[in-house]
């Protein structure tokens, strides 16, 4: 593996490692950045302005601060990498580390996983700069859970004072340097506090918006692991930035709008020459549903056109409201596959060429 010409002790620890030749890691801290830098793009390019306006409401701070704090937040969920657990996954890192952190009683295998770690730490490091405890709770889970799982506090009760899992002093002071960087970096200092969001769906929001963060900063084809050795801090967040833009462009996720008018049913399914009782009576319902969010709740026997209702109600949505997408929710993998081919269908009539 080359050697780094950074001499910053943060860029020793790692939080990818790619051991197919040519082998190379890549360190912690740009990763953190990488993560807040893609979700700054995300909530410029790809959230609807209703959007946006909703979630910092919820904080009551203006749109540019609501951007900042939230890209701050999704920037530490892997804060719990700094930790002798994760670190000592692999064998080079522990030989590289060993003279500036303590290994003892750390292995392997062992668990718990950094997202547990990260929620156990982050509740302290957090009010540095929120006064609300519980809003610091709140956050500290929400990003623990960015693989999928919420920690519990019976997760993080047994591990926050045992020095095998979050270490000692040096891992402590590691951790509270890459929150200030992060915080520096994430342009959240001298800002207003954010007010504890009484909204469930706000804390949702959050997560999903990190795990998606974090998988697209994660890919290599958008962030390589083996181009970072001559880059300080300021020069990777400059880099992250464009990185995250390239990123959010070739997903596509960029510079697309709806539809401006609304369609049939007929035009949206050519294939459907008479519409069924329920997408009739569905279309003619649309007409009321005004201009505003709702919700409708089809039951109707297998083979009656619910699907295409669905579709056709996102589209009419989409079109009065200027909603930039719609969410397929199936029971299994195979049933997401069968409706991955109807939606990419429907997608490509509906947006022919594009």
């Amino acid at each position: 593996m080359e050697q780094m010409a950074a001499t910053d002790s943060l860029l020793q620890l790692w939080a990818k490692w790619r051991r197919e030749p040519p082998e190379a890691y890549y360190p912690l801290l740009f990763h953190m950045l990488d993560v807040a830098m893609v979700t700054q793009e995300m909530w410029r390019s790809c959230l609807q302005s209703g959007a946006r306006g909703f979630l910092s409401k919820q904080l009551d701070l203006s749109e540019e601060e609501t951007c900042s704090w939230i890209s701050f937040w999704a920037g530490l969920h892997d804060i719990g990498k700094a930790s002798p657990v994760f670190q000592g996954k692999s064998d080079a890192a522990r030989q590289r580390l060993r003279q500036s952190f303590d290994f003892t009683g750390g292995k392997r295998d062992i668990t718990p996983g950094h997202g547990i770690i990260s929620a156990t730490v982050l509740p302290d490091l957090l009010k540095q700069h929120i006064s609300d405890g519980d809003l610091c709770e709140r956050v500290a889970t929400v990003l623990g859970g960015h693989h999928g799982v919420f920690p519990t506090s019976g997760d993080i009760l047994p591990i926050k004072d045992a020095l095998r899992y979050v270490g000692g002093k040096p891992w402590t002071k590691a951790r509270n340097e890459l929150f200030t960087e992060i915080s520096r970096m994430s342009g959240i200092e001298g800002l207003p506090s954010p007010r504890n969001p009484q909204s469930h769906p706000f804390l949702m929001f959050l997560a999903g918006l990190t795990s998606v963060a974090d998988w697209i900063a994660s890919n290599e084809d958008f962030f390589p692991c083996d181009r970072w050795q001559s880059q300080t801090h300021e020069s990777h967040l400059d880099i992250a930035h464009k990185q995250a833009v390239a990123a959010i462009q070739r997903l596509g996720w960029a510079g697309w709008s709806p539809a401006s008018q609304s369609c049939n049913f007929t035009g949206l399914f050519p294939d459907i020459e008479m519409p069924r009782p329920l997408q009739h009576k569905v279309a003619e319902m649309a007409e009321s549903l005004g201009n505003s969010p709702g919700m409708v709740i089809i039951e109707a026997p297998m083979g009656e056109g619910k699907t295409e209702t669905a579709m056709f109600l996102a589209d009419w949505w989409a079109t009065k409201l200027g909603q930039r997408g719609c969410y397929f929710a199936l029971p299994t993998q195979a049933t997401s596959n069968q409706m991955f081919g109807r939606v990419k269908k429907f997608l490509e009539q509906r947006y022919q060429g594009k």
